[in-house]
């Protein structure tokens, strides 16, 4: 089975686009459903005759007011990965379930905003001596993306809605290599 297909959901382009770049990386071959992706994609550019953006065709780019850019997208998955380790790394019990996780995060989330991150959010990187959850929600606040307050927020990036899994290949790659601006 293909590592990109989710039960729920098709592929996205971000997690074609990530599995793309990790095979480009690793001198893999790429996946039989990357490969038609592409070839429809650039297909349909060289049909139009280039009259709109390559990254229209490889559904990268917003089309209308519904839909989100890639940057968006990739700060959303960037923010994702940070706050999916901040949720590992809360609670040191193994025994405590994904959404005691997200409550206990959600309950520090608040706390964070209204001192810490107004305190340093200047820093280039978190205080070493400041506890790893700490530091991965000083990274996810970076992206400049809203953090969910809430545990239900959280719970629905544990369950990785939009259809990219974070362990596809090249996701992790894909999102440290994109800088964002912080807000």
């Amino acid at each position: 089975m293909d590592m990109l297909m989710h039960e729920k959901h098709p592929p996205s382009p971000v997690a074609r686009l990530a599995s793309l770049l990790d095979s480009l990386f690793h001198s893999q071959p790429i996946t039989p459903d990357v490969r038609e992706w592409l070839i429809k994609s650039f297909l349909h550019y060289l049909h139009h005759g280039g009259e709109y953006p390559l990254d229209r065709f490889l559904c990268l780019a917003p089309i209308d007011a519904g839909t989100t850019s890639l940057s968006t997208r990739l700060g959303l998955l960037k923010r994702n990965l940070h706050l999916a380790a901040a949720l590992r790394s809360i609670a040191l019990d193994e025994s405590v379930t994904g959404w005691g996780r997200c409550q206990r995060l959600a309950g520090e989330i608040k706390k964070f905003e209204g001192r810490l991150w107004k305190l340093y959010r200047q820093l280039p990187e978190p205080p070493n001596n400041w506890p790893e959850w700490q530091q991965d929600l000083f990274r996810a606040y970076q992206t400049g993306v809203r953090i969910p307050r809430t545990a239900h927020g959280l719970y629905a990036i544990v369950n990785q809605i939009d259809g990219v899994s974070f362990n596809a290949p090249g996701v992790k790659l894909l999102a440290s290599l994109t800088r964002l601006q912080s807000k």
